[in-house]
């Protein structure tokens, strides 16, 4: 039997993995519109292939793909105009923020947006939805069509594609190994209002010429047409912070940068080095708790007691001096030790005093 997997022959990893669904310019694409698909092609020409399509997966977009058309209408619908499109107002291809090319970016990162939370709009049927649309783009091979084309697979069809996956995932050939996507010339075809279904329907290496367009497709032909190079969009503000700074007729200011901390040892500035605790981090606890915005004053502390300044003392036990051995070594005399002010428990002061007498010169 004929070596049936293709993919054996394809470099990179393989496209099942990952594949389960957890603007700009647009590239060639398939397009659902009206429930019928339609390939659209550069030139502006378009492809009618109607209600069900034969394609080959040959990469994808590792990330979750989001788009958001703008503001939601006076039923809480999105407002998308089929007869006068225009480009949606934020959109991101990189998993992470608003693309770089985003017009009107909506959030600093995708997963803090408002627009991604469910109940911010209302789809056609009156549910609850996401304004922000998430969908999973591939690039693909068409059967009987030559070049390759972008192919999305939206939210109401990520229970039907994960079932597809999840099956294709669990099938293993004898001799040859588990199959991956471009293994299988997979019949996409309508079960339901802009929800498709996925059905194999035979192995790609049965068709010889469909084999060489699946094999001749580059990863980097793949990035441009599922846009997996997306940057992210830096310096972004809520767009609730843009509305109220238009509102005050001031432009949004973008984020500033954290301050750098400075080293002052731990003591910390100086109470009286006004640059130097004009620098100082913010701190929440420690010696100054409000920060550079309120640089705490030095404590107030009672002065201390008058005490009388110890005589100087000598260190360690005194030291010997050489005399005859009839006489007892007389210890050396030193200037003697004072007690502190608030003197020591037990006698201590008394015994000190008597084995190291004050010198009497």
């Amino acid at each position: 039997m004929a070596n049936q997997l293709i993919s054996t022959q394809r470099q990179g990893p393989r496209l099942l993995d990952g594949a389960q669904v957890g603007g700009g310019n647009r590239p060639p694409r398939v397009s659902i519109d009206n429930g019928r698909f339609t390939l659209f092609v550069p030139g502006g020409k378009t492809i009618p292939l109607g209600m069900s399509m034969d394609i080959v997966i040959v990469g994808k977009n590792p990330h979750m793909s989001k788009l958001y058309w703008g503001p939601p209408g006076p039923n809480g619908q999105r407002i998308f105009d089929r007869n006068n499109p225009k480009p949606p107002a934020c959109w991101s291809d990189n998993g992470v923020a608003p693309s770089a090319g985003a017009s009107e970016p909506q959030n600093p990162t995708c997963s803090g947006c408002p627009q991604n939370v469910w109940g911010s709009a209302i789809n056609a049927l009156g549910k609850q939805v996401k304004a922000c649309e998430d969908f999973r783009k591939f690039s693909c091979v068409v059967k009987g069509q030559p070049g390759i084309y972008l192919f999305e697979v939206k939210a109401g069809s990520f229970r039907n594609w994960n079932a597809f996956t999840g099956m294709l995932a669990m099938q293993k050939l004898e001799g040859e190994g588990e199959p991956d996507l471009i293994d299988v010339v997979i019949r996409v075809s309508f079960v339901g209002t802009s929800v498709l279904g996925f059905e194999p329907v035979a192995f790609t290496s049965g068709d010889p010429e469909l084999t060489r367009q699946a094999l001749d497709v580059s990863d980097d032909t793949t990035n441009m047409i599922v846009n997996a190079l997306d940057r992210p969009a830096q310096g972004v503000l809520p767009a609730a912070e843009h509305r109220a700074a238009e509102a005050r007729g001031m432009p949004a200011q973008a984020p500033m940068p954290p301050p750098q901390a400075q080293s002052w040892g731990a003591a910390g500035p100086a109470p009286n080095d006004k640059a130097a605790l004009a620098q100082s981090p913010f701190v929440l606890s420690g010696q100054a708790p409000a920060g550079p915005l309120f640089p705490q004053q030095p404590p107030v502390m009672p002065p201390p007691a008058e005490q009388t300044p110890p005589e100087q003392k000598t260190r360690g036990r005194p030291k010997k001096v050489d005399a005859p051995q009839t006489q007892p070594p007389a210890p050396q005399q030193v200037q003697g030790i004072q007690a502190p002010a608030d003197g020591l428990p037990g006698g201590i002061t008394d015994r000190l005093a008597n084995l190291f007498p004050k010198s009497t010169s």
